[in-house]
Order: C-alpha cells, then structure tokens, then sequence
C-alpha cells in the first residue's frame, strides 16, 4: 500500500472496530424490568348482600312418644292372655285376666257390710226420732237424747267405712283384668297362663308404646349453639318460638323421611362433662317407618340475620394462627389482602359477618400467580353448585380453573 493512503486505513479501521463495539454493547444490554410483561388476569365475583338461612345437622335418636310397662296391680294366677303380640291396641283394651274369684268374694262380702251398716243407721235415726218427741213431753233425759244422736253419727261412720271398703274391693276386682294405659303397639309378652304374678313386681309383663307421633332426641354442643345465635340472635329450639325451624330428617340408608318434624323441647342445663344438651323433636310417623332406638340424622335451617354474605370456600384461606383471610381487587386493580370472621358453612360458600362489604371483588381464580400488591386485570367468573370456575382464565393468567 502507498504510503499516503496508511493513514487513511487507519481511521477507517477505528471506525469500523467503534461500530462493531457498539452493536456488541447494544446486545449485551440488560433489559428494564417489566417491559414486555403481561399484567396477570384474575378471576373474581361480585360480593353481594343476601338473606341467609344457616343450615345445621345433629345426630338424634328415635324414641316412642309414649311407653307404658305393664304390670299388675294386685296377686293372682293369669288366666287368659286377651292381646296378639306386635299389634295395635287402644287405651283401656284388656290385656291379661287374672284369677278374680276371691276379689269377686270379697266385692260381695263389702256389699253386705254396707247393706247392714245402712240398716244401722235406718234403726239409729228412727231411734233418734222417737226419743225427740219424748224429750218434747219431758219424758225421757237430755242424756238419752244426746246417746241417741251420738249413735246415729256411729253408724253413719260405719256405713262411709263399709263403702269405703266396697271401693276397695271393687278397685281390686277391676285390677284383675290388666288393662292398657295407653294406645300404641304391644310387645312381646314375658309371662304364660298360668304364671303367678304379684302386685307392682319388678318384672313387666309386656311394654306397648306409642309411635304416632314420635320422638327423636338430638343432641348439640354449647359451641355448636353459640355459632348458631350469632348467625341468628332471635334463633330458639323453644318449641313455641316463631322461628322454630322445620325438621328434616336423614335415614340410615341415605334417604330422606317423608315427614318434616318440629321441635318439641330443649334442656335448660348443658352437661358439666360433655358441653353438650339434648334436644327433643316431633314427627308424625303414619306408616311406623321411624322406630325407637333407630339412629337418625335431623337437619334444618335457622334464618340468618341480613347482614351475612356468602364467599366461596376457594376464595378462603387461613394464617399460620388459623385467621380466615382471602385476597380481593380494590378500585386501583391491586391485590389485597383482609382479615375475615367466618362462621359455618353453606354448600360451598363460608357464610361471612365481618371484613367484606357489598360490591367487593374477591379473587376466586388465579390465585396462584399473584401476590399481595400486585396490578392485576379481574375478570368476573361463575363458579357452579360444586365450587368449580365455570370460565377459565388464559394461560398466563392464574390457570387453576377447572
């Protein structure tokens, strides 16, 4: 190369290595944080106010409306057994017939006694009547008229003792016959004829219970009802109270009882040893489908007050000191976060009282791929009766729908 053109080549050389250095630093150049990020899109719903009907469910225990356990009230030798195991029988149907022939003697032995102190006090009183016209003629003392009206209040003494004891005679006539104090079905019987039975043993001769209507006895926790009056503070298991809930009841197989029940009573004390106290249902039972002892499930619906709202259980979650807390988007479009008093639950929903207000948009989907502070775009979803997001996100938005 001449040597008038070296220098020429040397500030084209610096120039060209300045180009290159600079596109080499122009792509090694860090790029400024959240330039070309999407904003991350949410799920929320609309949080409104709503009347709320605060479910419950207690275990309970099937009971006979009434039972009655017969026994006989007076000695005897059963003679006939008047009844057929497992049906039906009415108030005053003869059960048993005890031997009642020396019942009957005695009846007519008391019969006999009132017939004669009756005639006693016939003879008194005409004894009484002579004797006062005598006393009128100065004819006989104001002793013997005094004897005589004594005598006649003796033997009218004795003719109330001799009926007296015709009651008594007659009562035990009658108690030879055991009869039913109640209507309802009749169990199995545990004696024979021909069995000696004394009166008030300890042992029954058979058991008829009522069971239309019947009872069934639940039984709730002090905690339990606690929840239930801040829910409702007017809520009562008073049996008339108006807003005693209707019953329904849960069998054993899963199926419901056709009949709805109401309450009939609640104890006043709560047990030292289980917080707990029982609570006594009424239901109608035409067909026997409910028998004692079964084991049941009663549940129902005290209304709530007005002022309660309804947030899904996936919008809900609980601190490290077991705060229900949930995440929400405020006027700005940021996340975040608010305590919340939860009570018990309805479906899928916490029934809420405190940190929501009506209009509130609370993240139900996305929660995933957000936090506290952070910019968002909420989108309103719907979340059907199992608590399922009907409507998806995109992919870069939460993604945890179903």
């Amino acid at each position: 190369m001449p040597k008038f053109l070296r220098p020429v080549a040397t500030i084209l050389a610096v120039i060209a290595l300045h180009g290159c250095g600079s596109d080499s630093a122009k792509s090694t150049r860090p790029s400024v944080p959240g330039q070309g990020q999407s904003v991350p899109q949410v799920g929320v719903i609309t949080v409104q106010q709503e009347p709320i009907k605060v479910p419950f469910e207690l275990p309970g225990r099937v009971s006979a409306y009434a039972t009655a356990e017969i026994r006989p009230q007076v000695d005897g030798i059963i003679e006939a057994i008047l009844f057929k195991e497992g049906t039906t029988i009415k108030k005053g149907d003869a059960l048993f017939q005890l031997d009642n022939q020396r019942y009957q003697a005695a009846k007519d032995a008391a019969v006999a006694n009132v017939e004669r102190a009756a005639a006693s006090v016939a003879q008194m009183q005409a004894t009484l009547s002579r004797r006062e016209k005598l006393a009128k003629s100065q004819a006989i003392t104001a002793e013997d008229l005094d004897e005589a009206r004594t005598n006649v209040r003796v033997a009218q003494a004795e003719l109330a003792v001799a009926k007296a004891e015709l009651k008594t005679t007659e009562l035990n006539l009658n108690y030879a016959t055991v009869k039913s104090p109640i209507s309802g079905i009749i169990g199995r019987r545990s004696v024979d004829v021909g069995a000696l039975v004394t009166a008030n043993q300890a042992d029954t001769l058979a058991t008829v219970r009522q069971m239309d209507p019947i009872y069934v006895d639940l039984v709730d926790t002090s905690a339990h009802w606690l929840r239930i009056r801040q829910q409702e503070p007017t809520a009562s298991f008073n049996a008339d109270n108006a807003n005693s809930p209707e019953l329904f009841i849960n069998l054993e197989d899963g199926s419901q009882y056709p009949q709805t029940g109401r309450l009939s009573l609640a104890d006043t004390v709560v047990s030292e040893t289980t917080s707990t106290f029982t609570i006594r249902s009424e239901f109608p039972n035409p067909n026997l489908l409910l028998l004692p002892g079964m084991f049941v499930r009663v549940n129902a619906e005290v209304s709530g007050r007005d002022d309660l709202y309804l947030l899904p259980q996936r919008a809900v979650q609980r601190d490290a000191q077991g705060q229900a807390t949930a995440l929400f988007v405020n006027a700005e479009n940021v996340v975040e976060q608010r305590d919340i008093t939860t009570g018990s639950t309805l479906d899928n929903y916490w029934i809420v009282s405190n940190g929501v207000q009506v209009g509130d948009r609370v993240i139900i989907d996305g929660l995933q791929k957000i936090k506290v502070g952070a910019t968002v775009t909420a989108t309103e979803v719907e979340i059907n009766s199992n608590g399922v997001v009907n409507q998806s996100l995109p992919a870069n938005g939460a993604g945890d729908a179903k």
